[in-house]
C-alpha cells in the first residue's frame, strides 16, 4: 500500500502543530491517585459544578486477550454480571439506580471492559455497593447463562450476520489485522459463543475481574478524602485476585496493497474505504496523523474531502475517517459513500490528489485556525460535564495514562 504521501504530509503537519493553542482541560493538580491493599487503583477528580458523581470502573480485559476458541467470552461475562448476585438479583440493579435518579451502563471493547454510573452525590454509595458485589459475588446461574447465550447469539445475528455493515466490518478486520487479535469481533464468532460453557465463563470472570486488574475513576461533587473512605468500606475487603500477565501483541507488517470487493443486497450505493497501517495516538507521528485526519476527512463542512467530494464534485453523500484511539497500533482510515451512478475510480483518484496536496502544500491559515477553534471549543464545552471528564480520565488512564491528556498535541 502506498504510504509515501502520508509520510510527506506528516512533516508539513508537524510544522504547524506547535502553533496550536494551549488546550483547556483537566487540572493535573486536582487529580488524586491511590491504591487499596488489594490492588484496586482509584483516581479522583473533584468538580463542584453539580451535585452529582460519576463512577467508572474499568477492568483491564477485553476481547484482545481472549484465547483461541473463546472469542466473545469477555462480552458474555459483561452480560452475566448484569444478572446480579444474591443481594442484587436479576433486574434489581436497573430498578435501584433508576429509582435513585441515576443512569448506568457497561460496554466491552477490544481492550477494556467498563461499568459506569452517574448518581446524585448522596446516592453514590449505591454504585459502590453494586460494583463491589459484582466484582466478586456474581453467581452465573446455569439457566440464566443458557438463556443469555441465546440472547447474545441473537444480538450477533442482528448486528452482524444480518447486517451489511456488520459483515463488512468483520471482513475488513480479518484483512487489516494479519496476525493481531483485533481481527476478531468483540461479540465473538458464533461458533465460539455457542460453545463456551458456564464454567469457562465463570473461571474467566474469577481470573480477570479482580480489584488488582481494575481502576475506579470518580469525578464530581465530593471531597476526595471522604469519598476514599467510602471506597475502602465497599471495596477494601474484596480479596486480591491472582496476578494475570496480559499478553502484548506484535502486529505483523502488511506487505503490498490489498483490495476487498464486498457486495451485499442491502448496499444500495457504492462506497469506498481506504485503510493505512498507522501508529498509536502517542507514538511518533501519531498526533500529526490525528491532525491530518481532521484536515482531510473530519465531519466539518470545510474538511478537504467533504469540500471536494460532497460539495464541489457532488460525487458522494458523505466522507469520514481519521486516526483511531486504541491500545495497540491500528489504522488511519478514509471512507466515502458515493451517490448513485458515480464511479469509485474517480473518487479514489480525488482522495489521492487530496493526500498529495496535504503532503506538498501548507495548510492555509484560515483552515488551520478553524481546526484550532474546533479543538478549543470541544475542550471548553466537553470539560464542563462531569461524566465527560470522568470518561476522558478513565479512557486515557487505561490506554496510555491520564497524564497524556495534556499531551494530545504536544507529544511530538
Amino acid at each position: 500500500m502506498n504510504t509515501k504521501s502520508f509520510k510527506l504530509c506528516l512533516y508539513v503537519v508537524l510544522s504547524y502543530l506547535f502553533s496550536i493553542l494551549p488546550l483547556y482541560g483537566i487540572d493535573n493538580d486536582n487529580v488524586k491517585e491511590s491504591t487499596l491493599d488489594n490492588g484496586l487503583r482509584i483516581i479522583t477528580y473533584e468538580m463542584h459544578t453539580s451535585p452529582i458523581i460519576y463512577s467508572r470502573l474499568t477492568y483491564n480485559i477485553g476481547s484482545k486477550y481472549e484465547t483461541y476458541g473463546q472469542t466473545g467470552i469477555s462480552h458474555i461475562v459483561e452480560h452475566m454480571m448484569f444478572k446480579g448476585t444474591k443481594r442484587f438479583p436479576k433486574g434489581t440493579i436497573a430498578e435501584l439506580i433508576s429509582a435513585n435518579g441515576g443512569v448506568f451502563n457497561a460496554f466491552t471493547s477490544n481492550d477494556i471492559t467498563v461499568y459506569y454510573e452517574l448518581l446524585p452525590k448522596n446516592k453514590i454509595e449505591l454504585a459502590f455497593d453494586i460494583e463491589s458485589e459484582r466484582m466478586h459475588k456474581c453467581e452465573f446461574d446455569p439457566e440464566e447463562f443458557k438463556s443469555e447465550i441465546g440472547v447474545i447469539s441473537e444480538e450477533r445475528k442482528q448486528r452482524t450476520d444480518n447486517s451489511a455493515a456488520g459483515k463488512l466490518r468483520e471482513e475488513l478486520n480479518t484483512l487489516i489485522y494479519k496476525s493481531h487479535p483485533y481481527q476478531n469481533p468483540v461479540i465473538g464468532w458464533m461458533h465460539d459463543i455457542q460453545s463456551i460453557t458456564r464454567d469457562e465463563a465463570y473461571a474467566y470472570y474469577k481470573s480477570h475481574y479482580t480489584p488488582n486488574n481494575a481502576t475506579l475513576v470518580l469525578v464530581g461533587d465530593f471531597e476526595s478524602v471522604e469519598i476514599l473512605k467510602k471506597v475502602e468500606k465497599y471495596f477494601g475487603k474484596i480479596p486480591r485476585g491472582s496476578e494475570v500477565e496480559l499478553q502484548e501483541f506484535l502486529r505483523v507488517e502488511q506487505v503490498g496493497k490489498k483490495i476487498l470487493e464486498f457486495k451485499h443486497p442491502d448496499i444500495l450505493n457504492e462506497q469506498i474505504s481506504m485503510h493505512f497501517s498507522a501508529p498509536r495516538r502517542f507514538d511518533e507521528d501519531g498526533a500529526a496523523l490525528y491532525v491530518a485526519g481532521r484536515i482531510l476527512c473530519s465531519k466539518s463542512a470545510t474538511s478537504r474531502l467533504k469540500k471536494r467530494l460532497v460539495r464541489q464534485e457532488k460525487l458522494c453523500s458523505s466522507s469520514a475517517g481519521g486516526l483511531g484511539f486504541r491500545k495497540d497500533p491500528g489504522t488511519f482510515s478514509i471512507s466515502a459513500r458515493l451517490l448513485p451512478g458515480k464511479e469509485i475510480s474517480k473518487v479514489e483518484e480525488i482522495i489521492w490528489e487530496e493526500i498529495d496536496s496535504l503532503a506538498n502544500y501548507p495548510v492555509i491559515d484560515y483552515d488551520l485556525q478553524k481546526l484550532k477553534n474546533k479543538i478549543n471549543y470541544t475542550e471548553l464545552t466537553g470539560d464542563q460535564y462531569i461524566s465527560k471528564v470522568g470518561g476522558k480520565i478513565g479512557l486515557y488512564e487505561n490506554y496510555v495514562g491520564w497524564r497524556n491528556i495534556e499531551r494530545r498535541f504536544s507529544c511530538l
